[in-house]
């Protein structure tokens, strides 16, 4: 919904470099950097520390998202256990809350709806999401992962059943996504993934917001594989939204986010 969300790039990369193995940090966060996210995952798994099997985790979302052919469950998954043994070893540890939370809400995209409201994977995210708030409400992931679980639930039940069977708002989502955004003007993956949550939610009422949002990210010139993916496919949107038709842009927004066509 995320992934982690999304993904805990700086947070992590520092708490692996003072955890885990001198040599086998800068490796793991070069091979992230240069998007070799399954040699990233490998390196920091070996690691064994709570910090390195979070980094892990986000490299195998990183891995999952940004595949040409849809969105890779296994890895989200294989992201999502080794979040949990994060928490297992350190339960203070915010990155292996967000790292969960992140993965099970990517997915629930891929997975489709039915099979995500069977597994009570919103209610799993959530409760990951109230984790890592209770541990540091001031985090821009924790905040932007929370807004978009409540606009991605109001998104898909409605306002009232969102309210009634989740406690989901649209209006707190949106007051954390962009609090957090305020927060963390040159993470392009946060700024994307907003825009394609509230083009998802609304287009009418959100159009030129997602556009701010999206033109943003292609400003954002950080030196990493994943920064240079969210920014193609923020050009692609805004092409989508130049020259497509409303019926194309959802089926793009849908598709970015991972869920499965038709």
């Amino acid at each position: 919904m995320f992934r982690s969300s999304l993904i805990v790039l700086a947070l992590s990369l520092c708490a692996l470099s003072a955890q885990a193995g001198k040599a086998s940090a800068p490796t793991a966060m070069a091979a992230y950097r240069s998007g070799n996210y399954e040699q990233a995952a490998n390196i920091s798994e070996q690691a064994g520390t709570a910090s390195s099997y979070a980094f892990a985790a986000q490299a195998l979302v990183a891995d999952a998202i940004s595949r040409k052919d849809g969105f890779c469950i296994p890895c989200l998954e294989k992201a999502e256990r080794l979040a949990e043994r994060a928490i297992e070893l350190d339960p203070r540890l915010i990155d292996g809350y967000l790292q969960d939370a992140v993965a099970i809400g990517f997915r629930g995209r891929g997975v489709g709806m039915p099979a995500a409201r069977s597994l009570g994977l919103a209610e799993k995210a959530r409760a990951a999401l109230d984790k890592a708030m209770a541990i540091d409400p001031t985090n821009v992931w924790a905040r932007a992962s929370l807004g978009a679980w409540h606009i991605e639930i109001v998104h898909h039940a409605g306002r009232i059943l969102a309210s009634f069977a989740y406690g989901a708002s649209r209006d707190e989502g949106l007051t954390l996504y962009r609090s957090a955004l305020k927060d963390a003007p040159d993470i392009a993956v946060l700024h994307f993934h907003y825009a394609l949550s509230i083009l998802a939610l609304d287009q009418a009422d959100f159009r030129q917001e997602a556009e701010r949002e999206l033109r943003h990210t292609m400003t954002i010139r950080t030196d990493d594989a994943l920064t240079s993916f969210v920014r193609t496919q923020a050009e692609a949107v805004l092409g989508c939204m130049q020259s497509g038709s409303p019926a194309d842009l959802d089926a793009l927004v849908l598709k970015l986010q991972g869920y499965p066509a038709g």
